[in-house]
């Protein structure tokens, strides 16, 4: 979501309902938001931070606006959790991975940094094993 495309969906709404008046009053900016409700509530929510900083701006130059206050925002995000034999068998899978030049790359520029700790991620695109042989062949 973008700024451009925030202020847009406030523009098509406006030219939907025929409004060419220099003010947008409360009905109108709260028939706005209610019309949105199809969309995420994040993307709701974003949609009404943006247009809220252009009403804002819209005030500043005298012009008779009303500045809706942002929506609560619960996420819909359900968290998965891995069952431990799913872990097992990620685990395994990144450690079996074969090396390759782009992450023999990726772990030589960790080395450089002084990392000795590696993200989650990070071990599953290489494996564990790599990760480890590399970093501590080194020390001896």
């Amino acid at each position: 979501m973008s700024i451009k495309s925030g202020i847009r969906n406030l523009d098509i709404f406006l030219d939907s309902i025929g409004q060419s008046l220099k003010k947008l009053p409360r009905d109108l900016v709260e028939n706005w938001i209610k019309q949105l409700h199809p969309l995420k509530n994040v993307t709701i929510k974003w949609n009404v931070i943006v247009v809220r900083q252009f009403l804002f701006y819209l005030h500043s130059l005298g012009i008779d606006v009303y500045i809706p206050d942002v929506p609560a925002y619960r996420s819909d995000h359900i968290p998965y959790a891995f069952s431990d034999e799913e872990l097992v068998l990620l685990f395994a899978a990144s450690d079996n991975l074969q090396r390759n030049s782009l992450m023999d790359t990726c772990l030589t520029s960790f080395a450089f940094m002084g990392q000795r700790k590696f993200p989650l991620s990070k071990r599953f695109i290489v494996g564990l094993k790599t990760i480890t042989s590399l970093l501590y062949s080194s020390d001896g």
